[in-house]
């Protein structure tokens, strides 16, 4: 056999390690993230109605106070009249 000779084939070795419980630990982080994700989505929703609320209210105070101060001018006029 002379240095020219050369086998056809070649082999190599790959190792790694792989944890036995990691779609588990995946599934609950997910699981977590969902969560999170849900709670947030709640929050803003209570801002939102929050939010809807206190135009509500601004709306109904601004109409009331429209016809209020009507109403305290003519009965004010009522009182003068009696005199």
């Amino acid at each position: 056999m002379t240095g020219q000779e050369r086998a056809d084939f070649m082999s190599m070795r790959l190792s790694m390690t792989v944890p036995l419980y990691f779609s588990t630990k995946q599934d609950k982080a997910l699981s977590q993230r969902r969560q999170e994700l849900i709670q947030r989505k709640y929050a803003l929703q209570d801002e939102w109605n929050q939010v809807r609320e206190d135009i509500s209210r601004a709306v109904s105070d601004f109409r009331r106070s429209k016809t209020k101060p009507y109403c305290s001018i003519a009965a004010s006029f009522h009182k003068l009249d009696k005199r």
